[in-house]
């Protein structure tokens, strides 16, 4: 489950700057398999 949160987290970094230029951010609260 960790590599897919590091994936996820990674896809997430190059989304943050475009969110912080609205004011916003985003984090993964959880992750399941479903």
């Amino acid at each position: 489950m960790d590599s897919v949160l590091s994936r996820v987290e990674q896809a997430l970094d190059t989304l943050r700057p475009y969110l912080a230029t609205d004011g916003g951010n985003v984090r993964v609260a959880e992750i399941t398999p479903d």
